[in-house]
């Protein structure tokens, strides 16, 4: 059951959405529905893709494009937001590159909660999962791809085609 402030938060975020456009004013090659990765003013990138949920008026500063998330009162700027590829299952795709060797790699991922190893080829190629965060990240020689699944089929099918993926090589 959610608290009063919770249902006071969940009802101005419903009206907030409501208020906002639906299609940009301003030329983007964005949409209600994407998803994207979104890069701060000061260079750090967040990975956990995002979603747009509505537009502005470009101002000054050229921020128009609201996503979900905290700060969904806050729009960003085009060039701070990046859309994100799919994978043939539809999870949510984000590459990155890593310095760190795979076994360090590792060690992070574990440091965080429901991280486990899905498949291992070498020790510079491996899968992790997360069925808690319906995630799973690939580390190939230091190329990361993280997969993010949108419901738990989407989950269970990227692991199955994970799997069926290192049972051809």
């Amino acid at each position: 059951m959610l608290t009063a402030h919770q249902v006071n938060q969940q009802k101005k975020y419903d009206e907030f959405r409501a208020s906002i456009l639906k299609e940009s004013p301003t030329p983007c090659n964005l949409e209600v529905g994407d998803y994207v990765t979104f890069t701060n003013d000061y260079g750090v990138f967040f990975r956990r893709p995002r979603q747009v949920i509505g537009f502005d008026f470009a101002d000054d500063s050229n921020r128009f494009i609201y996503t979900e998330g905290d700060a969904y009162w806050f729009p960003s700027s085009p060039e701070q937001l990046h859309k994100v590829e799919k994978t043939p299952t539809g999870c949510l795709l984000v590459r990155e590159l890593t310095f760190l060797p795979m076994y360090e790699f590792e060690n992070q991922l574990y440091e965080q909660q429901g991280w486990c190893r899905l498949v291992i080829e070498s020790s510079l190629h491996c899968v992790w999962c997360n069925a808690e965060r319906l995630e799973l990240v690939t580390y190939c020689e230091g190329d990361v791809i993280w997969a993010t699944a949108l419901n738990e089929d989407m989950y269970e099918s990227e692991i199955k085609r994970t799997i069926e993926f290192f049972n051809e090589c």
